[in-house]
């Protein structure tokens, strides 16, 4: 796994919904590129909330892999994963990431994490060329609201 950028931004409208922001707050998003045999075969980019004075980048590079940033801060059992598969096709940004063509095929796998409360707590769509392989997924447990 590669990171390519990890920056604050202004989050887009999808994942501002997601969050429930309002216009002026921010995420911190986070692009990492999965290789395989030294060759891109996914690009997954990661959303939080960002809290200002809150360490939540360097918290993102320590724990890179999604489900296990948040296992390390609160218990497993704490949260659960929604997780909803579709295709869809590379954009100009997917094509530099992935070194594929835009409009290319790609299946996106998009999870959010949710906390005990409820709470919406990290976003995190995947695309993945065809070429990668196997999707397989689990979640913790769901408590009902």
């Amino acid at each position: 796994t590669q990171i390519r950028k990890i920056d604050v931004i202004s989050p887009p409208d999808e994942v501002a919904r997601i969050f429930r922001l309002s216009p002026s707050e921010k995420v911190v998003e986070m692009v990492r590129v999965i290789m395989k045999e030294n060759f891109p075969v996914a690009c997954d980019i990661r959303y939080c909330p960002y809290i200002k004075g809150t360490p939540v980048i360097e918290s993102e590079i320590n724990f890179a892999v999604f489900p296990e940033m948040a296992a390390k801060k609160i218990s497993p059992f704490a949260f659960h994963t929604h997780l909803e598969l579709s295709v869809g096709t590379a954009s100009a940004r997917l094509s530099q990431y992935l070194k594929c063509n835009e409009g290319e095929p790609l299946l996106i796998a998009r999870r959010i994490l949710v906390d005990s409360n409820h709470q919406n707590i990290g976003y995190s769509i995947k695309y993945m060329v065809r070429s990668y392989g196997n999707l397989l997924a689990e979640s913790g447990l769901q408590l009902k609201p």
